[in-house]
């Protein structure tokens, strides 16, 4: 079975009532998509109490260029520890700044 991380901001809390809300027409979502906020410049792999995602689908994280290098060091930690090998992250980013997107690319391209 594959295990997918939503990675959300606490700002977008409200997603999660909506998640949960498509649970009811969609059964299977429950056993699939998990709904986690994930503080990145904090993390601490001994209190991640999960299995290791095989996807992770992040929106709207990529805003602040001194955040980026622990999110793509935190996406890496938790793609490297999935059992599948076709794990992947998928980032959803609006193009507001074009120096946040810069590093961000910069900051991938060194994994």
């Amino acid at each position: 079975m594959r295990w997918v991380l939503l990675l959300l901001l606490p700002a977008i809390a409200s997603a999660a009532t909506t998640y949960q809300h498509r649970q009811t027409y969609y059964p299977s979502l429950r056993s699939q998509a998990k709904i986690r906020c994930l503080d990145w410049l904090n993390f601490d792999l001994n209190e991640w109490n999960e299995q290791p995602p095989d996807l992770i689908i992040a929106a709207d994280v990529v805003y602040d260029t001194a955040l980026l290098g622990s999110l793509c060091r935190v996406l890496r930690l938790l793609l490297s520890l999935s059992h599948s090998q076709a794990a992947a992250a998928i980032v959803a980013c609006t193009r507001r700044n074009e120096s946040s997107l810069d590093a961000f690319e910069l900051h991938l391209s060194q994994f």
